[in-house]
């Protein structure tokens, strides 16, 4: 089975707690994004997942208990890149970095000035929704995280 690029997000604006982005499902806007800041040097809890391909897939998060996004690039469903490891990383609901330990959140809204997302259930619910419609529940497919920098 082939797999498909579905998800594309776009990093636009570092703030000094936070990295906000756009996500894009099938070449679509669909919501904003959160994560925490970028670095060279991993502080766990607190760092966003290097720029690049991931693979995704819709599985339970037995934290949250329902079905979200997983973000990996190892066989072990882990994230390893530039030196830096990762694990448990989701595309979830949150409104601030302090919810997000190195996930994506996910926002209907955001305000770009004090880095916060609203409507952050909704926005992951919709998205959550349109993965499984595309390609069903753990069917592995493609994410791309981008750093597109731009002043804010």
């Amino acid at each position: 089975m082939s797999r498909k690029n579905l998800i594309t997000i776009y990093r636009d604006i570092a703030l000094p707690g936070s990295t906000l982005g756009v996500l894009y499902f099938k070449d679509e806007f669909k919501c904003w994004t959160l994560e925490d800041p970028t670095r060279s040097v991993k502080v766990p809890g607190v760092t966003a997942i290097p720029a690049g391909g991931y693979f995704g897939r819709v599985t339970d998060s037995p934290r949250f208990g329902r079905p979200m996004t997983l973000i990996y690039n190892r066989r072990d469903f882990t994230i390893q890149r530039n030196g830096l490891q990762f694990s448990g990383v989701r595309i979830h609901a949150g409104n601030d970095a302090g919810d997000s330990s190195a996930c994506v959140l996910v926002g209907k809204r955001r305000d770009k000035d004090k880095g916060i997302l609203y409507q952050s259930r909704l926005a992951e619910d919709e998205l959550t929704t349109k993965v499984i419609d595309a390609v069903g529940m753990d069917t592995e497919f493609m994410i791309s995280v981008c750093e597109f920098w731009r002043e804010k």
